[in-house]
């Protein structure tokens, strides 16, 4: 019942309309989101710690322990999670927040980015090589230099690959993979999906990250 008081009042909220700040059935109280802390949050739900977890986890995608909720804002969280639920809504019959390319994807991504990028006047080459980026006096990355033809950019995103130099390895991800002849364990039989171990459940500092893809993706 407490979840799902939260539920309710996170699927009313809206941050635009400051009468939906106000939570509680019998004693009425308006939530400070942007003056108290996520841990503040959950505990005036008064909801248990694993249930706590479950909720920073699952819908907030918050990643390390409990105690990290003291530091990060209530709006920050309420946020996450009101994108977890509304992902829901993106298209009809969805059962899942995630979308998952019946083509991969590896294959998908690069055409929607295309016809986002022509949609607002932009275009997109796929396949070039980087000689090098581009960068102003003050050492900010503002384009790139591709076959001898330079490209200005308000804002540079590329992988390590092509920056070594300002780049600095902080941690290791580790991979690991499995063939299955059925859906995962508890899963409602769905061949894709993602489950999420907390790393506090497992004696680890970091969580664990289980995705599952259909032979349709």
């Amino acid at each position: 019942p407490k979840v799902a008081l939260m539920l309710t009042w996170l699927e009313r909220f809206d941050e635009s309309n400051p009468t939906t700040y106000t939570a509680g059935q019998l004693q009425k109280k308006r939530l400070n989101l942007a003056k108290m802390s996520a841990a503040s949050f959950f505990r005036y739900w008064d909801l248990a710690p694993d249930t706590t977890l479950l909720m920073a986890c699952g819908l907030g995608s918050w990643s390390g322990p409990l105690s990290g909720l003291k530091r990060l804002s209530a709006m920050e969280m309420v946020r996450a999670m009101k994108r977890y639920k509304e992902s829901f809504k993106t298209f009809q019959y969805m059962t899942s927040p995630y979308v998952y390319p019946t083509t991969g994807i590896g294959a998908t991504f690069a055409k929607a980015s295309a016809k986002v990028l022509a949609a607002n006047n932009g275009a997109s080459l796929i396949g070039r090589p980087i000689d090098s980026i581009m960068y102003d006096a003050s050492g900010r990355a503002c384009g790139v230099t591709s076959e001898g033809v330079s490209v200005n950019a308000g804002c540079v995103i590329a992988g390590s690959q092509y920056v070594p130099e300002a780049a600095e390895e902080s941690y290791q991800v580790v991979r690991m993979y499995a063939v299955l002849a059925h859906a995962p364990h508890k899963c409602k039989d769905a061949r894709s999906c993602r489950l999420l171990i907390p790393g506090s459940q497992v004696g680890r500092k970091h969580d664990i990250h289980l995705i599952c893809s259909g032979s349709a993706h």
